[in-house]
């Protein structure tokens, strides 16, 4: 075989070759290629040798950089790999305008801010088609998930069961609909590219009925039976979810990220003083060690939002709220990262994803280089390193959490929007951030953007204006409070707000605190 010695070379060293590198094999600098990779394991391809003879050599984490090669060649495209080969060959990711760097220092111990997703999807004119290819994408998206599970490998399509009969087996589907039978059974239907069944879960299954509670409309599910005259008799039912990481990941370094979101400002009850408190903390020798801050949604309070909120507007042009949120920013050190992403009040669409806020509204606030505005939902990485793959960060500003904390009974019974904890929990499970059609708007398109494609360290949210944090098999759950009291409106919505309040994670310990910064004395 041509090239087998050089191959078995690279083998023995913990390498692979990617075979479009076969012809150049005898060009490569091996030398100057492995002092560069040390002793990281990885797939080399083109764009990294072409790195290399370009001498764009960068320190990167090169074990994510081999993740999201293996999903670009499978799927022709991906915003994580895109984000790599930017910071390889020194582009800069637009965001509306804005050049952001995500390029990483060769020689710093530790890095800054990774945009690895960030979305600017155009709105447009919908059409039945656009739907079908959304839901056909996040069908393929989850079933490859869903396959990995021992009990799923033989998983079949619907229409090659549906004349079978007296037989075991296993579906993977999306969950058309749902409903209890006249005998007290649990029937669902389910629906694949090729066609629908039936399943029924039985009342003599309490347990497994009880569990199935949790299955909502538009869901992709996998499920274990026996099929009998059209009938799927469910023994088990399986969730994407999100895998068990083993070991909790922890910074090599001292700092801190500061998490907050909801500060309506523009609104006349939000809570400048305590705000200013916040900020005054955040510039003192206290909080010398924290390097980087989140602020998840609603920057301001907007405009026409609800009925009857011009009476509680102090800023009543949404430009000049901007305006103000720009000017308080500007008073936070520039040596802290902060990263911005949108949420219902501000100033765009509400079809999720929503696009990065941009120079239009924040304008010279986007000009300093420690400002990243994203979208919502986005995915940031901070803190990587030579010797650390640093942080991923799912943000999601939370629009769909009032429909789940209403419609699953699991988490209505359980405090509902007060345990934001046990919705966020629910949605990692089921790998997507609003999976029933119904519960936030959102774009349809060749690609379901809301599936959580990838696992984060962290998932951080707002909205609901509750301040929580919690831990689903070593993620770290933030539910971010606000700066605005309970307002009439919050009250007819059943929300009961935590004000004033910053949540504030050693990386090196991951130990979490939530700091207040209203006056003590209320």
């Amino acid at each position: 075989m041509k090239y087998e010695k050089e191959i078995q070379s690279y083998a023995e060293k913990g390498f692979l070759v990617n075979p479009e590198l076969l012809d150049k094999l005898e060009d490569i600098d091996e030398e100057k290629l492995f002092s560069f990779l040390n002793e990281d394991l990885v797939v080399i391809n083109k764009d990294l040798v072409k790195s290399i003879e370009e001498n764009k050599i960068k320190k990167l984490n090169w074990l994510h950089f081999d993740e999201a090669r293996v999903i670009f060649e499978k799927n022709g495209y991906d915003e994580e790999y895109d984000a790599f080969l930017n910071i390889l060959f020194e582009k800069k990711i637009e965001l509306n305008g804005n050049g952001i760097d995500i390029g990483l220092d060769a020689e710093e111990e530790s890095g800054g801010v990774v945009v690895l997703k960030n979305f600017d999807c155009k709105s447009k004119k919908l059409s039945v088609d656009d739907f079908v290819l959304y839901f056909n994408n996040r069908y393929k998206c989850l079933k490859e998930i869903l396959s990995s599970r021992i009990e799923l490998r033989e998983a079949v399509s619907i229409n090659r069961v549906l004349t079978k009969n007296d037989e075991r087996i296993a579906l993977i589907g999306i969950v058309n609909e749902k409903r209890i039978t006249k005998n007290d059974n649990l029937l669902i239907e389910l629906e694949d590219m090729s066609g629908k069944i039936n399943l029924l879960i039985n009342k003599n299954k309490p347990e497994l009925k009880d569990s199935a509670k949790e299955i909502i409309l538009d869901e992709v599910i996998g499920v274990v039976g026996n099929i009998s005259n059209g009938f799927v008799f469910v023994d088990k039912f399986f969730f994407p979810d999100i895998p068990l990481i083993k070991e909790l990941k922890k910074s090599n370094n001292e700092e801190f990220v500061v998490f907050i979101s909801d500060l309506h400002v523009g609104s006349k009850y939000f809570l400048e003083k305590d705000f200013l408190n916040f900020l005054e903390w955040i510039r003192s020798k206290e909080a010398e060690n924290v390097k980087y801050l989140f602020i998840v949604g609603d920057l301001i309070e907007g405009v026409g939002i609800y009925p009857g909120q011009e009476n509680d507007l102090a800023i009543k042009d949404y430009r000049r709220q901007y305006e103000k949120f720009a000017e308080l920013l500007k008073i936070i050190p520039e040596k802290i990262s902060i990263i911005l992403c949108p949420g219902n009040h501000d100033a765009l669409r509400l079809d999720e994803p929503q696009p990065a806020i941009n120079k239009e509204f924040l304008g010279e606030l986007l000009k300093r280089e420690n400002i990243f505005s994203v979208s919502n939902p986005a995915f940031v990485n901070i803190g990587a390193g030579v010797n650390f793959p640093g942080f991923d960060i799912l943000l999601y500003h939370g629009g769909s959490f009032t429909f789940y904390a209403d419609s699953v009974e699991n988490i209505r019974l359980n405090g509902g929007l007060h345990n934001p904890g046990m919705i966020m929990k629910f949605l990692l499970k089921k790998r997507h951030l609003a999976p029933t059609h119904t519960s936030t708007s959102y774009i349809a398109g060749s690609k379901d953007l809301l599936v959580i494609d990838k696992v984060p360290d962290f998932f951080i949210s707002g909205h609901i204006h509750r301040c929580s944090f919690s831990n689903y098999n070593n993620v770290t759950l933030l539910n971010c409070g606000c700066w605005f009291p309970q307002s009439d409106y919050q009250e007819k919505r059943g929300l009961e707000p935590e004000p004033s309040r910053a949540i504030i994670v050693n990386l090196k310990t991951r130990g979490c605190e939530i700091k207040y910064f209203g006056d003590e004395s209320k």
